[in-house]
């Protein structure tokens, strides 16, 4: 299946609320499963993922660690505004937990 929220097809982060220099928000994206985003700072932590056209999506796939809250939402506008929340989920406990 081919994935449009790689960086190879086109996508790319337009924001990221904050990240450790050596673990850039580039690396949500870029296939390799042994790179990650590494978020410091104050929460909450957010990324906005900007595709190279409009996509249908019919799955969205997170490997993360420790998260308290997911809320996934979409846009259709040129810019990344005026989103529409489409899931939310609570605490997410994932084992075994890696700190």
């Amino acid at each position: 299946m081919f994935d449009v929220a790689l960086s190879s097809a086109g996508s790319y982060i337009s924001l990221a609320t904050s990240f450790d220099g050596a673990f850039s928000p580039d690396h949500i994206i870029d296939g390799k499963p042994d790179s990650f985003w590494l978020t410091t700072g104050l929460f909450p932590q957010e990324f906005i993922l900007s595709f190279a056209s409009l996509a249908n999506i019919s799955t969205v796939r997170i490997h993360s660690y420790n998260l308290k809250n997911l809320h996934v939402m979409s846009s259709t506008e040129n810019k990344p505004t005026n989103f529409t929340k489409l899931t939310s989920k609570g605490t997410i406990t994932l084992l075994p937990c890696i700190e």
